[in-house]
């Protein structure tokens, strides 16, 4: 419950009180908009016990971790970015929350009785 809140729920929260539009087209904006459905499905899924929540899942948290260390590189590699710093410490955790939630994930049994097997 407490991960369907942090990944369904906080994030649509921030984003609509960002007020942050999509128009004109800007293709980060819409990547994070997209990387914000796909962390409510997710959610959902879990919320909602499928079997099929496992498998996106998966794909979720690959795509977090990919996604944050893909950050780092960029921002390693473009130093002409004056906010280097936070977008390193953004992305470093990230990675350790995919790493706690994906460990939670593959040895609960909580998990394996609520979603019928675990993440690995």
């Amino acid at each position: 419950m407490l991960f369907c809140i942090i990944v369904g729920v906080l994030p649509v929260l921030r984003f609509t009180m960002s007020g942050i539009s999509i128009l004109p087209f800007q293709p980060m904006k819409t990547l994070e908009l997209a990387l914000l459905a796909f962390s409510v499905t997710v959610a959902s899924l879990i919320w909602l016990r499928l079997p099929s929540a496992i498998p996106v899942l998966r794909a979720y948290f690959v795509t977090r971790a990919a996604l944050a260390v893909q950050g780092i590189i960029v921002a390693v590699l473009n130093r002409q970015n004056l906010d280097v710093t936070a977008t390193v410490e953004r992305s470093i955790s990230i990675v350790l929350g995919v790493g706690i939630w994906a460990t939670y994930f593959a040895v609960s049994k909580r998990v394996r009785a609520t979603l019928g097997r675990n993440l690995f």
